[in-house]
């Protein structure tokens, strides 16, 4: 007869995968974009804060005559200084006494499959979590402000700044009318927009697929076509607009509909789908990272984390446990200490081409 014991999680691996095929849609499971347009950053410290040393140019230096006293050059220096405080984002689900008294079955089944629930609203609450964390950063990038409302205090909520310049969100043309839309010259023009702004052309391009698709079909994009290529299709491809652009050896298209869907939907089509980039929406940065610092950054703090029943335990990021409560009641947790911050908003530039 087998023994009674409690439910392993290392040895539930295959579960994980197929509860998350269950969980996720195929659009949901595309790389997300804000891993990539944010570093995550570990902290130690509840409280970010940075100062910044701006040296003002040399610039050149005078001529005098032989004999004659020098000018004096005071060399001028710029400081600047941000603070901004971390938030969380926790929260918990009551794990059925039911489940609870099953995984201390005999029955190895009963045991695998009370196992595999509580696995399931696990796996819902880190992906909520990691969408809520997502969300901040896409905010933040593509509006330059992040408003913070909070669940259990909702008068207690702000709005965070991001200093970006009003000219860095660039209204296009509509690159839906293939006759009409210039998607070449309206990238070219926010790449010299962002040289101007930081000293970098643009070249990294985000959008979703159907923007994407705009950008090839538009006429102005196929009349860079010579006819004298070899190609057997009149149809452009990423090549033949980066050969117009400036700096085109360095510049990257990231094309993808990640997103997530609202909460309890059952539909898995493109229908329920919300893109973390929007149609008609281009993210345009520099080089990443620029002058040796990341554009942008999630700082991912300290987690106070329940470890025995009268022990408490800090960890560095993002955290999930088991907890009994006072009156018997064992409570999933899952929780997170984040923040987003950009440190170049003129690397950044928004292009609206509806």
């Amino acid at each position: 007869m087998p023994v009674a014991s409690l439910f392993d999680i290392y040895s539930q691996a295959p579960n994980t995968a197929l509860i998350r095929r269950m969980a996720q849609t195929v659009m949901e499971q595309q790389e997300r974009p804000a891993r990539q347009l944010a570093t995550l950053t570990p902290t130690r410290s509840d409280k970010i804060k940075l100062e910044r040393m701006e040296i003002a140019a040399a610039g050149l230096a005078p001529m005098k005559a032989i004999g004659a006293s020098p000018p004096v050059y005071a060399p001028r220096i710029a400081y600047d200084q941000t603070f901004i405080e971390m938030i969380q984002i926790h929260e918990k689900r009551p794990i059925k006494e039911r489940l609870m008294r099953e995984l201390g079955s005999i029955d190895p089944d009963v045991v695998m499959r009370a196992g595999a629930d509580i696995l399931v609203s696990g796996r819902q609450m880190a992906l909520r979590n990691a969408n809520r964390s997502d969300y901040m950063v896409m905010t933040a990038i593509l509006t330059g402000q992040l408003p913070l409302v909070f669940e259990d205090e909702e008068d207690q909520g702000m709005t965070i700044i991001y200093d970006y310049d009003p000219a860095h969100f660039v209204d296009g043309s509509s690159w839906a009318n293939v006759a009409t839309g210039t998607p070449v010259s309206d990238m070219k023009a926010v790449q010299e927009l962002l040289a101007d702004s930081s000293g970098g052309y643009g070249v990294h391009f985000w959008m979703n697929a159907e923007t994407g698709h705009d950008m090839i079909w538009s006429n102005e994009t196929k009349a860079l076509l010579t006819g004298f290529d070899g190609r057997s299709q009149f149809i452009p491809n990423f090549a033949d607009i980066t050969r117009r652009m400036f700096e085109p050896d360095k510049i990257q298209f990231h094309i993808t509909n990640s997103g997530w869907r609202t909460e309890g939907s059952y539909l898995r089509g493109r229908s329920a789908h919300n893109k973390w980039i929007p149609d008609n929406k281009v993210i345009v940065t520099t080089a990443d990272p620029f002058e040796g610092e990341p554009i942008v950054e999630m700082f991912d703090g300290l987690v106070y984390v329940r470890s025995a029943f009268d022990k408490m335990d800090v960890r560095l990021g993002e955290q999930s446990w088991a907890r009994i409560t006072d009156d018997d009641t064992y409570n999933w947790n899952h929780c997170s200490t984040r923040i987003p911050r950009i440190n170049r908003p003129e690397c950044i530039a928004i292009l609206d081409v509806a």
